[in-house]
């Protein structure tokens, strides 16, 4: 695409042909009081000190350093997951190697009280989807495996 289609499209809604259609209608503004946060100094809860600025949620890591030791930032869900390995071994909540060489859950390795589910990265969550949650906090955070008041 040329500069100038690509400048006409932006600015003047014109079409594919740069014949002009007209201004385009304007979004809604953005409202960035409904983003978590723009900056890491935002993020204060426990497992969650990272600003992921794309999606502007709390996470708990960007990056692999960001996580404690034998563990990598799982680049989906910006969350910690453990490796494993001849070196390392699995906690009870994970207690399976996968091929991978990550740390994972079962169903039947999720008994916290708040945490019983196991999700596709292999973590024991409190949601997977918004039905796994309560009337009082009715959305599913993805990203944290938390069940929120609102996204």
């Amino acid at each position: 695409m040329t500069a100038r289609l690509v400048l006409c499209l932006a600015l003047a809604g014109c079409d594919g042909d740069l014949r002009f259609e007209g201004p385009r209608e304007a979004g809604p503004p953005v409202d960035s009081a409904a983003f978590e946060c723009t900056t890491d100094t935002e993020c204060t809860r426990e497992n969650a000190r990272r600003c992921d600025v794309a999606s502007h949620r709390c996470v708990e890591c960007g990056i692999t350093a960001d996580c404690e030791d034998n563990e990598i930032c799982e680049p989906a869900t910006k969350r910690c997951l453990r490796t494993c390995g001849e070196t390392s071994s699995c906690p009870a909540e994970q207690p399976f190697c996968d091929p991978r060489g990550l740390c994972v859950c079962t169903a039947a390795s999720c008994t916290s009280s708040d945490r019983r589910i196991c999700d596709p990265t292999g973590r024991c969550v409190e949601c997977v989807n918004d039905s796994s949650c309560s009337v009082d906090e009715p959305r599913c955070d993805l990203a944290r495996g938390e069940c929120v008041s609102e996204l």
